[in-house]
């Protein structure tokens, strides 16, 4: 069996409300807050530097990316990128 890559999924917040509306039996309504709640512990990560993990099923942490050297491919100058606080999710289904 040959491994294809997949089309991404990308909805619009009302879209994906409505996905997990659909797939889980519960209104708009109840998802839209759990989603903003979501966010909003996402949100507290990003600014604390902490992590979220649900055992078995979830991590995601804040991880520095370190600075490196890159190339400005429009002039092939050499440039320097800053570290920059990305959120890291892994997921283990």
């Amino acid at each position: 069996m040959e491994n294809k890559p997949t089309q991404p999924l990308n909805f619009y917040k009302a879209e994906f409300i409505s996905f997990l509306s659909e797939s889980s039996g519960s209104s708009k309504a109840k998802v839209s807050r759990v989603m903003d709640a979501f966010f909003v512990l996402l949100k507290k990560v990003e600014e604390d530097g902490g992590s979220i993990t649900l055992v078995g099923k979830l991590s995601i942490k804040q991880v520095v990316r370190g600075a490196k050297k890159g190339r400005n491919p429009q002039n092939g100058e050499s440039i320097d990128i800053p570290e920059k606080k990305i959120l890291s999710i892994k997921f283990r289904g």
